[in-house]
């Protein structure tokens, strides 16, 4: 009876030994499924990450540049604007020459 006994308590034993093994194996592989996951998301969050600092220093570029051109467009406006009115006195005075000539000639 005693042998009957221990042998029950064996069975049972195993059964629970067996049962607790399937639990860190299932256990043990979810974890490396969630490890992976997490390894995966981690992977696109640094990818995230690197295109938005790619992006940012794209359109820190662009601002630089525009500010540098906005620039040059002020100093070739400084430029042109007095040529502009050095073009209209040489203008008037070719004018006013030409007037004079006319009045000479014809007056």
């Amino acid at each position: 009876f005693y042998a009957i006994q221990y042998t029950i308590y064996i069975v049972h034993f195993m059964l629970y030994s067996t049962q607790y093994t399937l639990y860190v194996l299932c256990y043990t592989v979810h974890n490396i499924h969630c490890t992976f996951y997490a390894i995966q998301y981690t992977v696109y969050i640094v990818r995230f990450m690197l295109y938005s600092t790619q992006y940012t220093l794209y359109v820190l570029c662009y601002t630089v540049h525009n500010i540098h051109c906005t620039f040059y467009a002020i100093q070739y406006t400084v430029y042109i604007v007095p040529f502009m009115l050095y073009s209209t006195q040489y203008i008037l005075h070719i004018l006013c020459y030409t007037v004079h000539s006319l009045h000479c000639t014809f007056g």
